[in-house]
């Protein structure tokens, strides 16, 4: 299994850890999560997160803002949440978001609203090729769920109705209250860990790597990643992280 770094920042990436932890360590796809986090400030949002963490034997480790020095040698870094870019490090390292690079920075929020103002008929996570240097980011992975069908046409109903009486920005400040926000942000959320736990079994089976910022598989770039909507998919099913 790989050794995963975790960089942990704000409630998007707390929300990740704590998916993570709850998986059986055989299911999750990596050895263990390392958490690594940059002030006090943010210990005090943690607790539950942290309990469970020295529960499953998995360390908490301290780090400054943009600095590797001194961290264990992982295979494989993830940031999630609003968490820095570890500078200098050496590891592949891949940001989860929920914005393609083309809108690299917006958040979780951002994006649920941005798609059912646009009425998309799906919804995708990504994760990017995370440069400590700077420069455009790139998709290493991503997976993708549709928005339409029995689960979500009641939904849709509800939400056209709420826009005959009311705009958009009224809308938003029923923030996660809002039914067909909540059940995007809860389908993606269940997605999250799936989809990285499949990533970092690419990686460890030497399936994928990354070179000058793009993932390279048989020894080419894929300009825009690599999808694994149905690998995620059949992980949610069974419950296995199984890559073709």
């Amino acid at each position: 299994m790989q050794r995963l770094g975790w960089f942990l920042g704000g409630e998007e990436g707390l929300h990740a850890l704590t998916e993570a932890l709850s998986l059986p360590s055989e299911r999750s796809g990596f050895a263990m999560a390392f958490v690594h986090v940059t002030d006090d400030a943010a210990l005090q949002h943690m607790g539950a997160a942290l309990h469970l963490a020295e529960q499953r034997g998995v360390p908490v480790i301290r780090a400054s803002e943009n600095k590797a020095t001194g961290l264990p040698d992982f295979d494989l870094a993830v940031i999630t949440g609003d968490a820095s870019c570890p500078l200098a490090s050496g590891w592949p390292l891949l940001r989860l978001s929920h914005a393609p690079p083309e809108r690299n920075g917006a958040t979780e929020t951002e994006e649920i609203w941005t798609a059912m103002d646009d009425r998309v008929s799906a919804y995708t996570i990504y994760l990017l090729v995370c440069l400590p240097e700077g420069g455009a980011a790139s998709i290493a992975t991503s997976c993708r769920f549709g928005l339409q069908g029995r689960d979500w046409d009641s939904l849709w109903r509800q939400f056209f109705i709420k826009l005959k009486n009311e705009d958009m920005e009224e809308i938003k400040l029923m923030g996660a209250e809002e039914p067909l926000f909540h059940h995007i942000q809860s389908e993606s959320r269940r997605r999250e860990v799936p989809l990285l736990g499949l990533t970092a079994k690419l990686f460890e089976e030497g399936m994928v790597s990354i070179k000058e910022g793009k993932l390279m598989r048989d020894g080419a770039p894929l300009e825009r990643g690599l999808d694994l909507s149905a690998a995620v998919e059949n992980a949610l099913l069974k419950g296995e992280f199984v890559v073709d």
